[in-house]
């Protein structure tokens, strides 16, 4: 029997310039090939969320981020059992520089900039599909003025 374990990942939902959302596409030879996700992954034992989620975008896109709160969970056990908790954490997010490219890591095979509304045929991660519903139903998290209450620095 396995010991009980807990894993937190930080998740970005980038927003540029036109109110677009950032996804990007598991790699076909990784976990969950083919999923649609927000940029994202472990925090490291130690490490605040909100340094995680920029360390995280940075490695998997190439974009700096500014995090400004989190806005959105999700927590489920992994397909490799039940001892395993994975606890995912959506942060809202902005480029800080608009004109950066995308660099994808070797994680992801495609990315997509996406309108805050329902999605087309993808297949999507949980925790995208419930930070979609969230903003697209709660427009106040993104005003400006919510933004400069809270960011994360």
């Amino acid at each position: 029997m396995n010991d009980p374990q807990q894993l937190v990942a930080s998740y970005g939902c980038i927003l540029n310039q036109h109110q677009e959302i950032l996804i990007v596409k598991r790699a076909s030879f990784d976990s969950r090939p083919g999923m649609w996700e927000l940029p994202g992954g472990s925090v490291e034992h130690g490490e605040d969320p909100e340094i995680a989620v920029v360390r995280e975008t940075l490695e998997e896109t190439g974009l700096a981020v500014t995090p400004y709160y989190p806005f959105a969970t999700t927590s489920q056990f992994s397909s490799k059992g039940e001892h395993l908790q994975i606890v995912r954490i959506a942060f809202l997010c902005n480029l800080i520089d608009q004109d950066q490219p995308i660099q994808l890591s070797s994680e992801h095979s495609d990315y997509r900039w996406i309108p805050i509304s329902p999605l087309p045929d993808l297949e999507v991660s949980d925790l995208l599909h419930k930070s979609l519903t969230q903003l697209a139903t709660s427009p106040h998290l993104l005003s400006n003025e919510h933004k400069r209450i809270h960011p994360v620095e």
